[in-house]
């Protein structure tokens, strides 16, 4: 009964009533909050015009727009209080998780008794708590309980047993916590210069195979493994054996995660399980495996529950799109297209950068379209393609000096042979031989983006003749194919296109 006490004196009535969440209306300012919330919520306000006019009317003056501010900042900070209200035993979570958002919400919660005196609340609290971060290897929780529980014990009374037990605990858990950073840096440290790198970049490399070396003692010595330090683990020898572009050793790596997240029943919850299948479905388009590829394709789908895990559906459609493009069914992909479209509430609520490469899937499908190669039902015929909006619409690809760039360089010269607009490809082959430039100056080793850039230069060069363009692209030809092609950033293959290209120009 002391606990809740406790409990009860530090949460009275007028308290509770001081509570700000979302959904307790309390005034006229409090029903636009509200207003706010669900307009956000339902997908009708997508930006802040649509709301400020629905609740504060056209023609909004500045004090209007800054009633709107305040109440924008008013509803992001109940919408931070009610975050803690948010059951964690949602029939969508898996065990691991629920135990995440359970041990996170109650170390705060202790942290908070701790601090407001009420440790005969606190204490029953922590040592619950402790007792599944420990089951469940959440090793920062567990570290940051056993720390409390130590020093509780050691000036409240407690016994020396009790506080050389919770000793060993965060002495234990402080070197698995070390051991989880090291790892999160090395991964965040290759991640965040292999996503700018396209290419196989051999210093990357190596300090890639540093990395994995360190973390691969590390993981040898160490008594308790906690899931999370195996995820990273993991992770960065896949990354080490990606930037050099090494396949099979990928699959290697992620069948011998599943194996390992296999046998630990706690951390084998289908989330963790897909992130390897789904490398490893990457791994396999990357080798021309395809077979293998589609069987990964099935794979990643039996782990996923689709109305729960529709980002991650998404992501395996648009690699079987990929796939489709390198095995030349492009009705099959064009199918796949619009189902992954179907939930357009869902598809919409992507962000933009995923949105933006369907973008470009949906216009190379409305070029193969204007082909010949897709012959679409009557009722998903689509309008004509207008290249400049489509470019209006990626306004990040446009910006990057890399990658997706590519696509839209390429886009523009295949709608343009396709509707013998020849100039449109003379206008700019002037900005485009600049960006050719800037892209040297990178000096990027042996990259297919770059080789296609060039062979595209050779249009207007040979006139636009078909065998004159053949023989000037011959030698960037033979390095393109050549050169490791990166899955990610390639959505049809360079060969492909040139491909097409040739047989426009001999029309």
């Amino acid at each position: 009964m002391e606990d809740l006490i406790s409990l009860v004196n530090l949460t009275t009535k007028q308290k509770i009533r001081q509570i700000e969440i979302v959904g307790r209306k309390t005034s006229a300012t409090q029903g636009k909050l509200d207003k706010l919330f669900a307009g956000i919520a339902n997908g009708r306000f997508l930006n802040d015009d649509s709301a400020l006019e629905e609740l504060y009317g056209p023609d909004p003056s500045e004090t209007t727009r800054a009633a709107y501010q305040k109440l924008k900042l008013r509803l992001q900070k109940r919408l931070y209080n009610t975050v803690f209200f948010i059951s964690p035993n949602e029939a969508r979570y898996k065990k691991t998780q629920t135990a995440y958002y359970y041990c996170f919400k109650q170390l705060a919660a202790v942290k908070i008794l701790i601090g407001k005196g009420a440790r005969k609340a606190a204490i029953p609290l922590a040592e619950k708590t402790l007792r599944k971060a420990m089951k469940f290897e959440i090793t920062q929780v567990a570290m940051e309980l056993a720390a409390d529980l130590r020093i509780h014990y050691a000036v409240n009374g407690g016994t020396e047993a009790q506080c050389r037990y919770y000793d060993k605990i965060v002495e234990d858990y402080s070197e698995l916590r070390h051991a989880e950073q090291e790892a999160e840096k090395y991964y965040a440290l290759l991640m965040v210069k292999a996503t700018r790198k396209r290419s196989t970049d051999p210093v990357l490399y190596q300090e890639a195979k540093e990395y994995s070396e360190k973390l691969k003692k590390t993981f040898k010595q160490l008594n308790v493994k906690s899931f999370r330090f195996s995820q990273l683990y993991f992770m960065v020898r896949i990354l080490q054996h990606e930037i050099q572009g090494d396949s099979r050793k990928t699959i290697e790596v992620c069948d011998e995660a599943i194996e390992y997240f296999g046998k630990n029943k706690r951390g084998a919850h289908n989330t963790i399980q897909f992130t390897f299948a789904f490398k490893k479905l990457q791994a396999f388009i990357q080798a021309k495996q395809y077979e293998a590829a589609r069987q990964a394709a099935t794979d990643c789908e039996q782990l996923l529950d689709k109305q729960k895990a529709y980002s991650d559906w998404l992501h395996v459609q648009y690699c079987r799109i990929l796939l489709c493009f390198r095995t030349g069914e492009y009705k099959e992909a064009f199918d796949i297209y619009h189902q992954a479209k179907s939930n357009k509430e869902q598809f919409n609520r992507q962000y933009q950068v995923a949105q933006e490469r369907w973008t470009l899937i949906n216009a190379y499908l409305q070029f193969l379209i204007s082909i010949g190669k897709i012959t679409p039902p009557e009722p998903q015929k689509f309008q004509k393609f207008r290249i400049g909006r489509m470019l209006n619409e990626l306004p990040i690809f446009s910006k990057d000096k890399f990658g997706y760039n590519i696509d839209l360089i390429a886009l523009n010269v295949l709608f343009s042979l396709h509707r013998k607009r020849f100039n449109i490809i003379i206008d700019k082959m002037e900005s485009w031989k600049t960006y050719i430039y800037r892209l040297q100056q990178k000096k990027r080793p042996k990259n297919r983006g770059l080789y296609f850039l060039h062979m595209l230069l050779c249009l207007p060069s040979a006139n636009f003749h078909p065998v004159a363009v053949e023989r000037h692209a011959a030698d960037w030809l033979k390095k393109l194919r050549n050169a490791q092609m990166d899955t990610e950033m390639e959505i049809i293959p360079y060969e492909t296109l040139w491909e097409f290209i040739h047989d426009l120009l001999s029309q």
